[in-house]
């Protein structure tokens, strides 16, 4: 907690302060008292560049106090907090000429006041100019609120968390020129009809997070057509689908980064799924597939398209079952890949075929220096990376590191790093 005492060894240093995160409960009162009523300079900190704001439910002395922290030099203004919509009308009403990125994160909806939706509108109007922007709004991002930011044509960078707008809302809406980095949390239906309305040509990364609904909606209707994608990350927490109702996305052929997660495919997938998205995006850097439930029967084979057609890959993310592998064991690899380097198979099944696995492995991925697997089986696996390690150093060492991710399953992997001897 800062304290009256500690103000007064600090205030001589305030002008060189650049970014500032405050809590207003985490200080004392005396200190509180002397920001809010002039004991101290108009702007204790005159050279702001961030400031980040936590305002508590209880603090009727927020507008007051950011109306002292508001420097006319800010670049970055986060509010956060239940308290934050007070602070609206202060912020609207005040001229910060350098503001470029904003984000407003208010509590929970029964404690947001009447009219902060007028106040959100009325505010980011007021700066045409702005670069990022972030709602994260638990009554809902409304369309007056989209509306008032659609036309910004510097706005580069859109967050916005609980999206549940219908299509009869959205039917007539278009905007945000702009745009190269759009991420969506909410209902589905309504992601896909916000991307449909989206008018850039110039999106380059987009992450969608979606709770309910149906998945093709987005999928199959609106990613397809952002044809300059590199980067796209969808989340379905447990969304049953299809694979082959996410083919459309393959037409985006720029994407270098796709991460698909929560995923519950209806038909498992396999080694032709596998082909055709490997042959789809021949640019792919990193590929992370992260299925809901174990709906997989891709086998190591399988991943030897990814060294055939996509030449940039580094990371590679798939749930493999290595038991598939008997009867093809004998047949030789004839591609493979000297830049990947990281392999998970942190949610694949094992055979009793150490040597083999191993063996297949290293011809794929010549040049791996780490391996993630399950801790299922977990000597198994460790046999299988330590037999990769001594085909590509025979005198290096092999280094374990156990990690317990939580997510959908709570699911636990150890990952396995190695390369020459020191």
């Amino acid at each position: 907690m800062l304290c009256l005492s500690d103000w007064d060894r600090f205030d001589i240093h305030a002008p060189l302060i650049r970014v500032l995160s405050f809590a207003s409960d985490e200080v004392d009162h005396g200190t509180l008292a002397l920001w809010q009523h002039g004991s101290s300079p108009a702007n204790p900190f005159p050279n702001l560049l961030e400031l980040r704001l936590l305002i508590p439910s209880d603090s009727l002395r927020a507008a007051s106090l950011t109306d002292r922290f508001l420097s006319s030099t800010l670049e970055t203004l986060v509010f956060s907090g239940a308290g934050s919509d007070r602070t609206l009308a202060s912020l609207s009403q005040r001229r910060l000429p350098r503001l470029k990125h904003l984000t407003l994160s208010p509590g929970s909806s029964d404690e947001i006041r009447p009219g902060t939706s007028a106040d959100f509108c009325y505010m980011v109007e007021t700066y045409p100019d702005l670069v990022s922007l972030t709602f994260s709004i638990p009554f809902g991002c409304n369309i007056s609120i989209l509306r008032s930011c659609a036309h910004h044509v510097h706005l580069r960078k859109l967050k916005l968390d609980w999206l549940g707008l219908s299509k009869r809302e959205l039917e007539t809406f278009r905007g945000f020129p702009s745009l190269e980095e759009c991420t969506l949390v909410g209902a589905n239906e309504s992601i896909a009809h916000f991307l449909g309305c989206i008018s850039s040509p110039k999106l380059r990364c987009l992450t969608i997070e979606t709770f309910y609904g149906n998945t093709r909606s987005i999928l199959l209707q609106h990613v397809g057509r952002f044809a300059d994608l590199t980067y796209l990350h969808v989340t379905c927490h447990g969304i049953r689908c299809p694979w082959d109702q996410l083919v459309p996305m393959f037409s985006c052929s720029k994407i270098q980064t796709l991460r698909i997660s929560g995923l519950s495919t209806t038909i498992p997938i396999d080694n032709c799924s596998m082909e055709e998205l490997a042959m789809s995006l021949t640019n792919l850097k990193e590929l992370d597939v992260r299925l809901f439930k174990q709906s997989s029967q891709v086998s190591l084979r399988g991943l030897e398209v990814f060294a055939r057609y996509c030449p940039s890959l580094h990371s590679l993310t798939i749930p493999v079952g290595t038991q598939y592998e008997e009867d093809i064991f004998p047949m030789p690899f004839q591609y493979s890949s000297t830049t990947l380097t990281k392999l998970n198979l942190e949610r694949s099944t094992i055979g009793d075929d150490i040597t083999s696995i191993a063996k297949a492995i290293v011809n794929m991925f010549p040049n791996l220096r780490e391996g993630r697997s399950s801790l299922y089986r977990m000597e198994e696996w460790r046999e299988v990376w330590e037999a990769v390690r001594a085909a590509q150093f025979p005198e290096g060492k092999l280094d374990s590191e156990m990690h317990f991710k939580l997510d959908h399953d709570q699911y636990q992997y150890q990952v396995f790093q190695w390369g020459p001897a020191h």
